[in-house]
């Protein structure tokens, strides 16, 4: 899910070879109010066929995090990326890591050596 046009996104999706582990792809021309309007996520939740609270954000923005309290979303903050200068955690969100792979550990999923990140 992003506020970036849907056209730009599989094929940025492709370039990383991450395209397989999507099964919902939302740009933000698919909803009518984009982040940080709820619109986007409970779309996905629709798509996906579950609760909005039953899915988790991930993102590293303040439009994410109110994205994910307005449709009733557990939230991760990242601390790095776009984010208007503040810092994430003025944002609220349920929890916050300074890396992506901090994540899987606090999911019980194990760490891969092969996850590497410009953020590990």
């Amino acid at each position: 899910m992003t506020n970036k046009p849907t056209p730009f996104v599989a094929p940025l999706l492709e370039a990383l070879d991450i395209a397989k582990y999507f099964s919902v792809v939302i740009g933000g021309d698919d909803v009518q109010n984009k982040k940080p309007h709820p619109d986007p996520l409970l779309l996905v939740a629709s798509k996906l066929g579950i609760k909005p609270e039953q899915m988790l954000l991930v993102g590293d923005s303040r439009n994410d995090i109110q994205a994910a309290k307005a449709a009733g979303c557990p939230s991760v903050g990242l601390t790095y990326g776009y984010n208007y200068g503040e810092s994430i955690a003025l944002s609220q969100p349920d929890v916050i890591y300074d890396r992506i792979n901090e994540l899987l550990p606090a999911l019980g999923l194990p760490h891969s050596e092969n996850q590497e990140s410009k953020n590990d």
